[in-house]
């Protein structure tokens, strides 16, 4: 079973995150570029740590953050008549994907400690080479 016990985050550790999102990407319906987060002062950092406390603590994900603006594009050489030739692209709040990372760095570290995926599950986990897949 899961621990209750989820480790609260920190400002320098939204600031890690923060610090490896590409600030070109689209913005979702928050209107707020990944440049912009980026460059905040420390105390809006802060604030956005007891923020994601809070929510951490309370098991809880925004609803404004699971809200997406959704893009349809051609796809590539089909007829841009047909409905089915698009393919959707969904822009999702960029705060909402750091509180994301961090649930995910969670979830990773609570696999981990409790052993509840294999060692021969070595593909998508941080650190494992194909190479390992072959031996």
């Amino acid at each position: 079973m899961l621990s209750t016990n989820i480790k609260l985050t920190s400002p320098q550790e939204i600031l890690s995150f923060l610090k490896k999102i590409n600030p070109r990407r689209a913005t979702g319906p928050d209107s707020i570029p990944n440049k912009a987060l980026q460059q905040i002062p420390t105390n809006v950092i802060t604030f956005i740590t007891k923020i994601f406390n809070k929510c951490l603590l309370c098991t809880y994900f925004p609803t404004i953050w699971k809200t997406a603006h959704v893009l349809m594009f051609p796809k590539p050489r089909q007829n841009r008549k047909l409905p089915g030739n698009y393919r959707p692209i969904s822009l999702l709040s960029n705060i909402g994907k750091i509180f994301e990372k961090i649930i995910l760095s969670r979830l990773k570290e609570e696999c981990h400690d409790l052993s509840i995926i294999p060692n021969e599950q070595v593909l998508g986990q941080a650190m494992a080479a194909f190479i390992n897949c072959l031996g």
